[in-house]
C-alpha cells in the first residue's frame, strides 16, 4: 500500500538510472519513507470487529495492518484458562513476527520494527514473548484493558530497546480485568490500575472505560494517532543483555475453588444418583458363583455319607443331575432325605439364601454375617444336624404333598442388612407360584441364573425367572435359582 505522493515521486527518477538493479532499489529506498505496520493483538471470544476500524485509519495515514496476519481467531475461555494452550500464542506470536519482518513486500520505514496494539489477552500474548523472545522488537505499543500483572517490566523493556514506548490505558469501569488474576496465572489489574513501574517513555491514562469502550474510531484519533505518529529517538538494543525474569504473580485460588466445587458437585450428584437408583442402600459389585454342588445325604441308604453332584462348574450351569426326588414323608425326622450345598465365589461375598415352596411363607434360611469366598448350608456338620429336632436342610413338612421347592441364592449387602430390607424381599416373594409342572420333566435338582441369555432358557423359564428377578428388592444382587423336588406324603 504506497500514498500516491510515493508513486509520483518514483515516476520523476532519470531515465539514466532506470536499469532494472537500480530502478528496483531506488523505488524500495523512495517507497520506504512511507511504510509505517501496525499490528492490532485481540482478546479472548472474539472476532475482534475493531480491528477493521483499525485498519482503515491506518490506511488512510499511510500506515500497513495486515488483519489476515494478526488474528488468531476466536480463542475460548477454556483455552484461556489452560496454561499450555496460553503459552503456545507466544509461539503463534513469533512466527507471525518473523513473517512481518520478512515480507519482501514491505519495508519499514527507516529500519524501525512494527508498531503494536494489544487488548486484553493480546497484551499477555505481548508482554510475555517480549520476555521470552528477547530478538523480538517493536516500536510503539499501545495497551488497553491490560491483564498484565502491574508490576510488568515495561521500564526494562524499553530500557534494553524491546520496544521505544508504551502507552497504556485503562479504565476503572472493568471487573474482568480486576478479577482475572484469581483465574489466571501470571495475569493481574493493570488494566485497572495501571503499571507500578516508571519510566520517561511509559505513559499512562486513566478512563472511565468499562473492557470494550476503547475501540471508537474518535477515542483511536484523538488518542492513538498522537502518540503512534510523535518523534522519539531510538533507543539502540542492548546485546546480551542479562534475562529479564517474569513478575511473580499469585497462585489462580478462584480457578482451583472453580474445579474444586465441580469435582465436589460430580461426587455429590453421583452419590445422590446412586442412593436414588438403590433407594439408599449400597449395590454390592457383582459376584459369580464359580462352582456349586449338592450333596444329598438319604438315611434310608447311605447313613455314612452323602453323594455329591454338581451343580455350578466354572460359572457354567451344568445339566440337572438324574436322581430321585427327595423324600420327606419319614414319621422319624431324622430318616428323611436331606442335602446340603457347598460352593464358592470369585471374590469374598455376603450372601443369603431364601427358601419358597408356592405354599409357605418364603423363609431367609442363611444370611452370612461378613464377606467370605465360600458357600456353605447348612453350616453344621451332619453329625450335629441328626441331634438336632428338625435336622433336615429345608424344612420339608411330613405332610407336604410334595412338588418343587425354590432356593433363591442372593449376594447382600456388605454391611448388616436392615430388618426393613428383610421384610421387603419376603413380602415380594411371597406371591410367587413354582413352575410345579415342568421341574419332573428335567430333573429332580437344577440350578438358574438370573442373568441367562433368553436362547439358553425354556419358554417358560425365561417367563418365571423374569418375573422372579422384577421382585428382589434394590440392594440385593440375584446369583442362582435351586430347584429342589420333593416327593411327599401322598407320593
Amino acid at each position: 500500500m504506497v500514498p500516491a505522493g510515493s508513486i509520483a515521486r518514483i515516476a520523476s527518477v532519470p531515465t539514466a538510472l532506470a536499469s532494472p538493479a537500480i530502478a528496483e532499489t531506488v523505488t524500495r529506498a523512495v517507497t520506504a519513507q512511507s511504510f509505517k505496520v501496525i499490528c492490532p493483538l485481540h482478546g479472548i471470544r472474539t472476532l475482534a470487529v475493531w480491528q477493521k476500524g483499525l485498519a482503515d485509519l491506518a490506511s488512510s495515514r499511510g500506515w500497513v495492518c495486515r488483519l489476515d496476519r494478526w488474528s488468531y481467531g476466536r480463542f475460548s475461555i477454556l483455552a484461556f484458562f489452560t496454561p499450555w494452550t496460553r503459552e503456545a500464542m507466544l509461539g503463534w506470536l513469533r512466527r507471525q513476527y518473523d513473517l512481518e519482518m520478512h515480507d519482501r513486500r514491505l519495508i519499514l520505514t527507516g529500519g524501525r520494527p512494527p508498531s503494536v496494539v494489544a487488548h486484553s489477552f493480546g497484551t499477555y500474548i505481548l508482554g510475555y514473548t517480549l520476555l521470552r523472545f528477547d530478538f523480538i522488537r517493536f516500536d510503539k505499543v499501545i495497551l488497553c484493558g491490560s491483564i498484565l500483572p502491574p508490576d510488568f517490566p515495561w521500564d526494562q523493556l524499553i530500557e534494553r530497546g524491546q520496544v521505544q514506548a508504551v502507552r497504556n490505558e485503562f479504565g476503572v469501569r472493568d471487573p474482568w480485568v480486576r478479577w482475572v488474576r484469581w483465574f489466571v496465572r501470571g495475569t493481574g489489574p493493570s488494566g485497572v490500575v495501571g503499571f507500578t513501574g516508571q519510566h520517561p517513555r511509559l505513559e499512562e491514562d486513566e478512563f472511565d472505560f468499562g473492557h470494550r469502550d476503547y475501540f471508537g474510531l474518535d477515542h483511536m484519533e484523538d488518542r492513538w494517532v498522537p502518540f503512534l505518529d510523535r518523534p522519539a529517538p531510538e533507543i539502540a538494543r542492548v546485546q546480551g543483555g542479562p534475562r529479564i525474569p517474569r513478575p511473580k504473580t499469585v497462585p489462580p485460588w478462584g480457578l482451583y475453588a472453580v474445579v474444586a466445587a465441580l469435582v465436589l458437585a460430580v461426587i455429590v450428584s453421583l452419590a445422590l444418583w446412586k442412593q436414588w437408583a438403590t433407594g439408599g442402600r449400597d449395590v454390592p459389585t457383582t459376584a459369580e458363583l464359580r462352582w456349586l454342588q449338592i450333596v444329598v445325604e438319604r438315611p434310608r441308604i447311605n447313613r455314612e455319607r452323602g453323594v455329591s453332584y454338581d451343580l455350578v462348574r466354572n460359572g457354567i450351569d451344568l445339566d440337572p443331575p438324574r436322581i430321585e426326588p427327595l423324600r420327606c414323608a419319614a414319621d422319624d425326622p431324622a430318616e428323611r432325605d436331606r442335602f446340603r450345598l457347598v460352593g464358592g465365589f470369585d471374590r469374598p461375598t455376603t450372601w443369603w439364601l431364601v427358601h419358597l415352596d408356592g405354599k409357605d411363607v418364603p423363609q431367609l434360611l442363611h444370611e452370612s454375617r461378613s464377606p467370605g469366598g465360600g458357600l456353605v448350608y447348612p453350616p453344621d456338620r451332619w453329625d450335629k444336624l441328626r441331634n438336632k429336632a428338625t435336622p433336615q436342610s429345608i424344612p420339608f413338612d411330613k405332610e407336604d404333598s410334595g412338588g418343587p421347592h425354590l432356593l433363591l441364592l442372593l449376594q447382600g449387602p456388605d454391611h448388616d442388612a436392615s430388618a426393613d430390607l428383610k421384610a421387603e424381599l419376603l413380602d415380594e416373594l411371597r406371591d410367587v407360584k413354582l413352575p410345579a409342572s415342568e421341574l419332573p420333566r428335567r430333573g429332580s435338582i437344577r440350578t438358574r441364573g438370573l442373568s441367562n441369555s433368553v436362547d439358553s432358557l425354556e419358554p417358560w423359564e425365561y417367563g418365571f425367572l423374569e418375573g422372579l428377578r422384577r421382585k428382589i428388592p434394590k440392594g440385593l444382587t440375584p446369583l442362582r435359582v435351586i430347584l429342589i423336588s420333593v416327593t411327599g406324603a401322598s407320593a
